[in-house]
């Protein structure tokens, strides 16, 4: 579906017979909408609360999302007083959104006093879970088959993750991750014209988008029909 077919979507969601029965959304207005519930879409697909379903436990979803699934390799970290022992940074992507599978690849002295490299898993972890393991867990610490990953913030402007060895080398971090979709935009409608950009999600989510534009457009304007919209959106998988 284009973005212009979105568009006429929203407004015949909004009102069936274009009688002006409600407000005459701009183009900017509409796009907004829609990128707002882009946005919400993807966030309860990769992580939904309550009975649903999670991202890779059905086909379905996986293919809700599958346009925006990337992957990243970097060989470059930094170090700072505020790592832990072993730690250091690496720096997320400028699209990131949401991890689905992380690797490293770390090099390390063997048992034979040998040079030897691995491709080992990185594992989340909170920050509480991290200092149980380092003091009780010898099970759940970082070893030679895992790296330990926690979330930290910003370094020098940029989102990061902290990585923790067990004293080898990390010398690749390797990220499959969801990233932010493209805006939205009917730019060619627009006051001051720009290009379109069309919706980068697969097409079979497009018109459930649109379904919950409509739904949060009724709320903003306390429309009667608010409830019943909500109610079908309800079916709506």
């Amino acid at each position: 579906m284009t973005v212009a077919e979105m568009h006429s979507e929203f407004k015949l969601g909004m009102d069936k017979s274009d009688s002006l029965s409600y407000p005459n959304f701009l183009p900017e207005e509409i796009d907004i909408f829609l990128n707002s519930e882009q946005e919400k879409f993807i966030k309860n697909r990769a992580y939904p609360s309550g009975r649903e379903l999670g991202l890779e436990e059905t086909q379905k979803r996986v293919d809700d999302l599958k346009n925006i699934f990337t992957n990243y390799q970097t060989t470059s970290f930094t170090t700072n007083s505020s790592n832990k022992p072993n730690g250091v940074f690496v720096t997320l992507p400028g699209d990131y959104l949401f991890a689905m599978e992380e690797e490293a690849i770390i090099s390390y002295t063997d048992c034979n006093g040998a040079s030897a490299t691995k491709r080992v898993v990185v594992i989340q972890s909170t920050h509480d879970r991290y200092n149980r393991a380092i003091k009780e867990d010898p099970f759940n610490k970082p070893d030679k088959n895992q790296v330990t990953r926690l979330g930290y913030g910003l370094v020098t402007g940029n989102e990061t993750f902290e990585l923790i060895t067990d004293g080898s080398t990390l010398t690749t971090y390797i990220l499959r991750y969801i990233k932010e979709p493209v805006s939205i935009r009917y730019g060619t409608q627009y006051e001051t014209p720009t290009t379109d950009i069309d919706c980068e999600l697969s097409d079979h989510t497009h018109r459930e988008i649109v379904a919950m534009a409509v739904r949060t457009a009724l709320e903003n304007i306390e429309s009667g029909r608010y409830n019943s919209t909500s109610q079908e959106l309800n079916n709506i998988e």
